[in-house]
């Protein structure tokens, strides 16, 4: 009895300080995070909700996220999914840096509702719905980022059951707030997930030293890979153009990743590096640098077999491989589009090959 009694208290303070919130903070300021780039915005405007949770719940607001956290798990276990994913949109209002909730909703909006769904057009909205919140869960906390990386690795993951759907769905009112922080555009109409994941791998790559975060390395070779992805995917449709741009693209990357590896080599080197941090950093660069060779070589030859088919002759051919060679990805592009060279490999044999895609 007393704790019902005092889950309403909490809950009538929640709604007392929620109406008093939206009238005193009509225009509500923006906020930059510490350690930015003066004058650099990362955090959009503040909701009245987070307000109440954050400034004016006081000592209540542990006890309301308890007790509203464990009726969100027990509906989720029931089956409730609708009544989980709206205790956890209470939670995230009550507490907007509490970064598991985020991850919750976006995994219950992508998979858990829709598993109960047949149709699939549904299940792409729940899927949309589930970005949706994973951008703004993102915007909510700045430094968050595993939040962004969660983000890119479900519209990866469950993207691919929705490719066409993906391709065909204008993604510039969803991710373009979130993009538009780095002046990044939003890849148009017909990227697939992998595009958009290789995207916002690339926005967290970006986004470290304003956000101050760290970088698992992980990312700085997920990026070329899921590159690699879409190129596949263009080549097995007969894109064969198409493909070698996102080739040449990953390709860029993995020398980003080489670059990486320079520099902290040199911060070993040069001590700037604590003696207990420096067994995960010599990892990761052992890491990064054999998975390179592993996957840089063979996209290499894949890229001069295709240039050589696409080529208006072996001169051509020969100069297009010097340039990829070379490391000259500009110049190589622009050749692509030079007269006589084609855009697909004629009468070119459409195998999937499953470790490829």
């Amino acid at each position: 009895m007393r704790l019902r009694w005092m889950l309403c208290i909490a809950l009538a303070m929640l709604i007392m300080a929620q109406v008093v919130a939206s009238m005193a903070w009509q225009r509500r300021p923006q906020m930059s995070v510490p350690g930015a780039t003066e004058g650099t915005i990362v955090i959009p405007e503040i909701d009245p909700g987070e307000i109440a949770g954050t400034l004016m719940l006081a000592g209540m607001r542990g006890l309301a996220i308890d007790i509203l956290w464990m009726r969100a798990i027990t509906a989720k276990e029931a089956g409730r999914y609708y009544e989980s994913v709206a205790l956890f949109q209470l939670i995230s209002k009550t507490q907007p840096q509490f970064e598991t909730v985020w991850e919750y909703m976006v995994w219950d909006m992508a998979y858990n509702i829709p598993a109960d769904m047949d149709d699939d057009e549904a299940r792409f909205s729940w899927y949309v719905t589930a970005v949706a919140a994973g951008v703004e869960g993102a915007m909510r906390n700045p430094r968050g980022e595993r939040l962004l990386r969660y983000l890119a690795w479900m519209i990866l993951h469950r993207g691919q059951q929705f490719v066409d759907r993906v391709e065909a769905y204008d993604w510039e009112p969803v991710l373009g707030p979130l993009l538009e922080q780095a002046g990044m555009e939003v890849p148009a109409v017909g990227a697939s997930p992998y595009r958009l994941g290789a995207t916002l791998y690339a926005f967290i790559i970006d986004q470290a030293p304003q956000r101050a975060y760290r970088v698992p390395s992980f990312v700085r070779r997920l990026l070329p890979i899921n590159l690699e992805h879409d190129g596949n995917l263009a080549r097995n449709r007969g894109h064969h153009r198409q493909a070698v741009e996102r080739y040449l693209e990953a390709l860029e990357w993995w020398q980003h990743a080489h670059a990486w590896i320079a520099e902290q080599r040199q911060t070993l080197e040069d001590g700037s590096i604590p003696d207990w941090e420096q067994p995960r950093v010599r990892d990761q660069i052992l890491l990064t640098q054999r998975t390179a060779q592993r996957i840089e070589g063979p996209l290499r030859r894949k890229v001069a077999n295709i240039l050589r088919l696409l080529a208006p002759n072996d001169d051509h051919a020969d100069t297009a491989e010097a340039l990829l060679a070379g490391n000259d990805f500009p110049a190589l592009r622009a050749m692509l589009y030079e007269d006589g060279w084609s855009a697909q490999v004629p009468h070119a044999p459409r195998i999937q090959w499953y470790d490829e895609l």
